[in-house]
C-alpha cells in the first residue's frame, strides 16, 4: 500500500507543476502584451517628437531671417555713413575752389570771355581757346564768327537777353567732347556802373557732375530701399530728440509734423510700451549704441501695429556724433506669426498629451474586454485607425470646422460595406462641431458603427440603421441632439456584441457626459439598439 501512496503523491506533484507552468505561461503572455503596449506608446511619443521638430526648425528659420534683416539694416546704415562722408568731402572741395577763384583763373581753370556791346572779343583766358577756335589775333572780332565745341546754340541769344534785362544767366551745358561746363553770363559793368558788354565764364564741372550723378543715383537707391523696407524714417539730434519733419512718419502714424518734434513722437507709441521705449531709447543713445527696439505704434487708420525701430549715429570725421538717423519697419505680421506659432506649439503639446492619455485608455479598456491576444490586437488596431482618421479633419478644424454629418459619413464609410451602406440613412443639417468634442465623439461613433456592422442590424439582410440629428437651443446654449436607431436586430446576435458592456458603452455613458457635459442613453431592445447623445455645442459650457 505504501508505493501506491507515493505514486499518488507523485501524480499530485506533477499536476501541480503543470498548473504552475500554465499560470507562468499566462503571466508571460500578459507581460509580453504589456511590453508591446509600452513599445507602441514609445513609438507614438517618438512620432510626436518628430512632428515638433519641424516646428522648432521653422522657429529657428524665422530667427535666422530676423538676424538677416538686422544685418541688412546695418549694411544700409553703413552705406548711408559712406555716402554722407563722400558728400562732405565734395562740398569741401567746392568751397576750396571758391576760395582760390583768382588762382584758378590764372591757372586757366576757369574760362572767362569778355565781349563788347557788339559781341566782339575783348579778352579771354586760355581755357576759352579750348572751347572756341580763337587765337590772340582774333581780338575785336565777333564771337559769332567762330566755331565752338559747345553742344549749345543759344549763346548769342542769351547774351542779348542779359544786355536787355541786365539779369545774369547761368546754365549747365555739355561739350561735344564729353565735358560738362557751368556757363554764367553777366553784364560787364564799368567803375561808373555803366554796362559795356558781357562777361561769360565757363567752369569745367565734369567731375562734380559725375559725382552728383552718382550721389543722386545712390540717394535714389537708398530712398527706394527705405521706402520698400521702412514705414517711416527720421532724423534726431545728438540727444535723440526728433528734428525736422518726416512725411513718412506723418503718413504712417497720422501725427502732425509739429507734434512729432522733440519727444513728441512718443505720443504715437502704445501707452503700455511708451515708458520702456523712452528709457531704452535714451539709454542706448547715451551709450552711442545702435538702437533696436520693438514696440506697438499707432498706424493711421488701422490702429496699433508692431514696428521695429532702429537708429544709428552719424559721426563726423573727428568721431563726434553729429546726429542720428532712425527708421521703422512694420513687423506686425511677423509678430502675429510668432504668436500663432506659440499657440500651435502649445496646442500640439496639449493634443499630444491628450492622445497619449486616450491611447492608454483605449489600450486598457480593450485589454480588459479582450478574450485573447488576437482579439485585443484586432480591436485595438481598429480603434487606433478610428483615432487616426479623425486627426486629419481635426488638424484642419481651425480653417475647416468639422460637421457632424462629415464625421458620421467618415466612420460609416470606413466600417460598412457597400451593401450595408444602402441600408443606412443619415438625416440632419450640417452642424459644425467644437474642436474639443470631435475626437471623443468620433470614437463613440466608431464604436456604434463597429457594433452595427459586425454585430448589429447591418449584419443581416433586412436590418437598417437610421441616424437623425438636429440642433436644439435654450438657456443652456446650443446643443446637438443625435438619435442612433438600429432596426431588424436579432436579440441572440446582439447579446454577443461588444456594446453589451465595454469601451463603447464607457465612451457614450461616461466619457461624453464627464468630459463634455453630454446627456446620453443607450438601450438594447428586442428590435434593435437605440442611442441618444445630447451634446453642448458651445465651448466652455462643459468641463
Amino acid at each position: 500500500s505504501i508505493p501506491k501512496v507515493v505514486g499518488g503523491v507523485n501524480a499530485e506533484s506533477t499536476d501541480l507543476a503543470r498548473r504552475l507552468n500554465e499560470e507562468l505561461r499566462q503571466a508571460h503572455d500578459r507581460l509580453s502584451a504589456s511590453r508591446k503596449e509600452h513599445e507602441s506608446a514609445t513609438q507614438e511619443l517618438r512620432a510626436a517628437n518628430e512632428e515638433l521638430q519641424p516646428i522648432n526648425e521653422e522657429y529657428r528659420s524665422t530667427s535666422e531671417e530676423l538676424e538677416t534683416s538686422k544685418e541688412e539694416l546695418q549694411s544700409m546704415n553703413e552705406e548711408l555713413q559712406t555716402v554722407n562722408a563722400e558728400l562732405k568731402n565734395k562740398l569741401a572741395s567746392i568751397s576750396t575752389a571758391h576760395s582760390d577763384l583768382q588762382n584758378l583763373i590764372a591757372a586757366t581753370e576757369i574760362g572767362t570771355l569778355f565781349l563788347d556791346p557788339d559781341m566782339r572779343i575783348k579778352l579771354y583766358t586760355p581755357m576759352v581757346a579750348r572751347i572756341f577756335n580763337i587765337a590772340d589775333s582774333d581780338i575785336a572780332r565777333a564771337i559769332t564768327d567762330f566755331t565752338h565745341n559747345l553742344d549749345y546754340d543759344r549763346l548769342a541769344a542769351d547774351a542779348q537777353a542779359v544786355r536787355r534785362d541786365l539779369a545774369p544767366i547761368e546754365k549747365e551745358i555739355s561739350t561735344t567732347d564729353g565735358r560738362r561746363l557751368f556757363m554764367r553770363l553777366r553784364p560787364y559793368r564799368t567803375l561808373d556802373d555803366r554796362i559795356d558788354g558781357i562777361v561769360i565764364t565757363f567752369v569745367d564741372i565734369t567731375a562734380r557732375y559725375a559725382t552728383e550723378t552718382k550721389l543722386s543715383d545712390s540717394e535714389e537707391r537708398f530712398r527706394r530701399l527705405v521706402e520698400s523696407t521702412a514705414v517711416a524714417a527720421w532724423e534726431m539730434d545728438t540727444e535723440g530728440r526728433r528734428i525736422g519733419v518726416s512725411p513718412s512718419w506723418q503718413r504712417f502714424t497720422g501725427q502732425r509734423p509739429e507734434d512729432s518734434l522733440g519727444d513728441g513722437w512718443l505720443a504715437a507709441v502704445h501707452p503700455e510700451d511708451r515708458l520702456e521705449v523712452k528709457a531704452r531709447w535714451q539709454s542706448e543713445i547715451s551709450a552711442r549704441q545702435v538702437v533696436d527696439i520693438d514696440f506697438r505704434l499707432h498706424a493711421s487708420p488701422d490702429g496699433w501695429r508692431w514696428g521695429k525701430a532702429k537708429a544709428a549715429p552719424l559721426t563726423a570725421r573727428d568721431g563726434r556724433v553729429s546726429r542720428w538717423i532712425g527708421m521703422c519697419i512694420d513687423i506686425d505680421e511677423l509678430k502675429k506669426l510668432q504668436d500663432r506659432q506659440g499657440v500651435l506649439v502649445g496646442e500640439m503639446q496639449h493634443r499630444t498629451r491628450n492622445l497619449i492619455g486616450l491611447v492608454k485608455s483605449i489600450a486598457g479598456q480593450t485589454l480588459a474586454t479582450a478574450s485573447s491576444t488576437d482579439e485585443f490586437r484586432r480591436v485595438f488596431d481598429e480603434r487606433l485607425h478610428a483615432l487616426s482618421r479623425v486627426q486629419g479633419p481635426l488638424s484642419r478644424a481651425v480653417d475647416e470646422p468639422v460637421s457632424i454629418g462629415a464625421l458620421l459619413r467618415m466612420e460609416l464609410e470606413a466600417m460598412a460595406t457597400p451593401k450595408q451602406r444602402e441600408r443606412i440613412k443619415l438625416l440632419g443639417p450640417e452642424i459644425l462641431l467644437p474642436r474639443s468634442v470631435v475626437q471623443t465623439l468620433s470614437m463613440a461613433l466608431h464604436e456604434l458603427a463597429t457594433n452595427a456592422t459586425k454585430y448589429g442590424s447591418l449584419v443581416n439582410d433586412h436590418g437598417v440603421l437610421v441616424v437623425k440629428w438636429r440642433e436644439a437651443g435654450g438657456r443652456a446654449g446650443r446643443r446637438l441632439v443625435l438619435d442612433w436607431t438600429e432596426e431588424g436586430l436579432d436579440l441572440e446576435r446582439e447579446m454577443k456584441g461588444p456594446m453589451k458592456k465595454g469601451f463603447g458603452r464607457h465612451l457614450i455613458e461616461e466619457a461624453l457626459p464627464y468630459s463634455h457635459g453630454a446627456k446620453t442613453s443607450f438601450e438594447m431592445r428586442k428590435t434593435g439598439v437605440t442611442c441618444t447623445i445630447d451634446l453642448p455645442l458651445d465651448d466652455g459650457k462643459h468641463r
